[in-house]
């Protein structure tokens, strides 16, 4: 007996079974062949040996092991990621809105600042260090708080990955790149527009 996940199968060769138990089953037969090139070449030969034995006899269903084992094994834990992976998706788009949100609006409330800077000398590239460096102030901790989280619930993903260890450090140094240079760039944006600042026309705004 062996099983895969919800669903268990057991293979009895027929000769080994009596007759009579053949009372209770249906009349449909799944029957197994072993290829050694492409299992599906095989297709024209088993309709051909099961219409020679039988013409009334339908084949239907052909598919390979690999197919099989694919959608009953791994149908749900597929599913489950990709909606995950399309929440992870999601969530990511809109914080990196809310970062841009909150930034352009920090450089609008600071347009004179700026434009003071800018002109007492300050280079655009200045102004944009200036904006991710305030970026860097709310991304680092907020990263850090994640990625805590993330280490304790990772457990509860295990049963999810298929020959994936849950703490391969290729992937979480990924995800942590992923993630900072998504932030980074919601930051990038409105430090571009600060760093365009006419200083004379930010002066005169009240």
């Amino acid at each position: 007996m062996s099983q895969v996940r919800s669903w268990a199968g057991v293979y009895i060769p027929m000769t080994q079974l009596p007759p009579k138990a053949f009372a209770n089953w249906t009349r449909e037969v799944s029957i197994l062949a072993r290829a050694d090139g492409d299992p599906l070449a095989l297709e024209s030969g088993v309709r051909t040996i099961v219409a020679s034995m039988d013409k009334r006899q339908p084949v239907r269903d052909l598919r390979t092991m690999q197919e099989l084992v694919e959608e009953k094994g791994f149908r749900s834990p597929r599913f489950n990621t990709l909606l995950l992976v399309s929440f992870g998706g999601l969530a990511l788009l809109l914080a990196m809105v809310e970062i841009y949100g909150a930034f352009h609006y920090w450089v609008i409330q600071r347009t004179r600042e700026l434009g003071i800077r800018i002109s007492l000398g300050a280079r655009r590239r200045d102004v944009v260090a200036l904006i991710l460096r305030q970026g860097l102030r709310l991304v680092l901790p907020g990263m850090a708080f994640g990625f805590t989280c993330a280490v304790l619930l990772v457990k509860m993903l295990e049963s999810m990955l298929f020959e994936v260890k849950p703490y391969n450090p290729l992937i979480w140094l990924t995800v942590a790149l992923s993630l900072f240079g998504a932030a980074m760039f919601a930051c990038y944006l409105p430090a571009r527009r600060a760093a365009g600042i006419d200083p004379m026309n930010a002066l005169r705004l009240e």
